[in-house]
Parts: C-alpha cells; sequence; structure tokens
C-alpha cells in the first residue's frame, strides 16, 4: 500500500530584522504559547503531556536539548470539503527544543503526519539571519494537494506574526 501514500516537503523562509539576535529568535521558536498562537487556524489548544516519554525524534536530524511536550490542537480547516473533514480538526502536536530552534511532530487524522524543524541561520547571502521552516508531509496522494496548499497558505501568516513579535521586541529595547 506505499504507492498510496506520498511525501512531499515545503520549505519557507523568512529574514529576520536587523538587530535581531541568534538567541531573541531562538527563545522566540521555544516560546510553546506564542508559537501555537501563531497557527491562523487555532481554535483551541491543551497540553497532554509536558515531558513525553520517548519522543521518537529523526535521528540525524534533530538533537533535542530539552523534554518534548505534547498537545492536543484543533484547527478550523476551510476549503476542505465535509466529507473528507468536520470544520474542526484535532491532532496531536509534538514539540522538542533544538538548539537553533523547534522540531514539532503533527499527526492529524486520515493517517497525515508532518515534521517541522523551525531553525534560525545564517541568510543565504551571508547577511543576516532567517528563520526557515523545513515541513515534510506524508499522508495519503489523494490528501497531498490539500495538506501542502494549506501549510504553504498558513506559513506567510505564521511568519508575519514572528517578524512582528522580534520587531516589537526591538522597538522596545532601543527606547
Amino acid at each position: 500500500m506505499s504507492w498510496l501514500t506520498s511525501k512531499d516537503r515545503v520549505l519557507v523562509k523568512t529574514r529576520l530584522p536587523a538587530g535581531v539576535s541568534r538567541q531573541q529568535a531562538v527563545d522566540m521558536l521555544h516560546d510553546r504559547d506564542f508559537f501555537i498562537n501563531c497557527d491562523p487556524s487555532l481554535e483551541k489548544y491543551e497540553v497532554l503531556d509536558k515531558d513525553l516519554a520517548n519522543p521518537d525524534l529523526p535521528a540525524g536530524r534533530v538533537q533535542g536539548i530539552g523534554p518534548t511536550t505534547s498537545y492536543k490542537i484543533t484547527d478550523v480547516v476551510a476549503n476542505v470539503p465535509k466529507s473528507i473533514w468536520g470544520s474542526s480538526v484535532e491532532s496531536t502536536y509534538e514539540f522538542t527544543d533544538v538548539e537553533r530552534g523547534l522540531f514539532c511532530r503533527i499527526r492529524s487524522p486520515l493517517s497525515i503526519v508532518m515534521e517541522a524543524l523551525w531553525e534560525v541561520r545564517e541568510a543565504e547571502d551571508g547577511e543576516g539571519l532567517e528563520i526557515v521552516e523545513e515541513a515534510d508531509i506524508k499522508c495519503s496522494r489523494l490528501l497531498m494537494g490539500v495538506v501542502k496548499s494549506q501549510t504553504e497558505q498558513g506559513a506567510p501568516k505564521i511568519h508575519s506574526k514572528m517578524l512582528e513579535r522580534l520587531k516589537s521586541e526591538l522597538a522596545a529595547t532601543s527606547t
């Protein structure tokens, strides 16, 4: 049945404002409440397990620096036929802090799994820092277009909220 499953990646990079330190951006990614509330589809969330045992991190890709916390997150999903999903979708999210950011695994109904690594990195041109989101999606071939589209549409909104926070922190320290 592996021919029914598909994998794809969404890659989003956002340059950080001049003056934002790496540590400031990493601390923002480690702020779970803020990070979750950046989700433009968020309806509600609750902690399931503050110290998830055996989080099964992808070897060679992620080295956790703290406990993994599990959440039940309910999103309102638009533009999806109600026969596939209702308007509210409950997923399990696992968040693990990594040295330069955050690793997030999302398990949604219909065997959808997304593993997203959010890191603060040097910009490719060497001029400053950027937040890099690498989201690997694994799901049914029939759902890939919908899942990838939802991810791509949400990314600019999430990154925008992050930039707003960093800019406001910069403004607060410069006054």
